[in-house]
């Protein structure tokens, strides 16, 4: 029986694990920007490891919905629909309203403080007019909020669909602001600061009102992309 050699170049001590980060920081970064073809042999040879540890890697993210098959079994960087955009933000509407009431319940000065810098980075960003790395932060900050909040499960919820959001926001948003802006996120911190949880809660479902989904809708008339 003839053992096939692995080439030196391909580290087997790398885990799925951190190949799976990589890839879902170039997608949530934009240098893999949705529809963008994701072949095993060029991955594996950015990451130096096997096509093996790629295809695991790539799998778990198409479970997530980060990556979809195509045409020929070939991934690639998910697209979702105008329905699959409504559907995550109508998740989000239900479920973050009860997150961010739960952080206001154990918030502490330590808590407050730390979600302060995640919104400072967010508008600094904002002010470099870096609106990507903005709606990413924007992002980290919901995916903080779920993280403190304590609950495994719903953090994973959240974490998924805040991913999926970049996507939705990379095809659909219209020129106007995204839905989350800086205001929302500041009269949120506040109220999580002074413990109001019922506040917290409010101001977190405003962000979801139903009339946003006329922004995707309107960014998805205008959006002609096409990727190779």
């Amino acid at each position: 029986m003839t053992t096939r050699k692995i080439p030196a170049s391909v580290d087997t001590s790398v885990p799925t694990d951190d190949v799976l980060a990589g890839i879902r920081e170039a997608i949530t970064r934009q240098r893999l920007p949705p529809g963008s073809k994701l072949h095993e042999e060029a991955l594996a040879g950015i990451f130096g490891v096997s096509r093996t540890r790629i295809r695991q890697a790539l799998q778990r993210l198409q479970h997530t919905g980060l990556v979809s098959s195509g045409r020929k079994q070939i991934a690639r960087v998910a697209e979702p629909s105008v329905k699959d955009a409504r559907d995550m933000f109508a998740v989000r509407r239900l479920v973050e309203p009860a997150v961010a009431a739960d952080v206001a319940r154990r918030v502490t000065p330590a808590i407050r403080n730390s979600l302060q810098k995640l919104l400072d980075s967010e508008q600094r960003a904002r002010d470099r007019d870096n609106r990507m790395e903005a709606v990413r932060l924007a992002g980290e900050f919901h995916v903080a909020l779920a993280d403190i909040a304590g609950n495994a499960v719903i953090a994973r919820l959240i974490r998924e669909i805040v991913d999926r959001t970049f996507l939705v926001i990379f095809m659909y948003q219209a020129p106007s602001p995204g839905a989350c802006v800086q205001a929302e996120h500041s009269s949120l911190l506040k109220a999580i600061g002074e413990g109001d949880a019922k506040g917290a809660a409010q101001v977190h479902a405003s962000a979801y009102r139903v009339d946003r989904k006329s922004d995707v809708a309107e960014g998805a008339r205008g959006t002609q992309r096409r990727f190779d």
